[in-house]
């Protein structure tokens, strides 16, 4: 039998995908570490195989569901701090202004 490709087709079976099982009943995706995952296969001729593989799980570092409060007051914070910093530099300027024009 040859595949849309025009090659040779060795699969015993034209639906292998829907006897694919995945276990991944020890992976907590919520938390970040390393788990380990199983799939298992069986054609309709009774061969099987699975494979043992790892499932590494880590944060979106900045704004993961942990950090996203802080990273929002952080740079809410960071707006003011630059706000108030240029409301001094221009209060600053205008009084020396101001003052040098008096004593002309």
């Amino acid at each position: 039998m040859k595949d849309m490709n025009g090659m040779e087709d060795y699969s015993s079976d034209e639906n292998i995908l829907e006897s694919v099982i995945i276990n991944d009943n020890e992976v907590d995706y919520d938390n970040e570490g390393t788990y380990y995952a199983t799939v298992f296969c069986i054609n309709s001729s009774g061969l099987s195989s699975d494979a043992k593989f790892k499932i590494i799980v880590e944060s979106d570092s900045l704004f993961s569901k942990s950090n996203i409060g802080i990273s929002i007051s952080f740079f809410v914070i960071l707006i003011i701090l630059i706000g108030l910093s240029a409301f001094i530099i221009i209060y600053v300027y205008k009084k020396k202004k101001k003052i040098k024009e008096n004593n002309i």
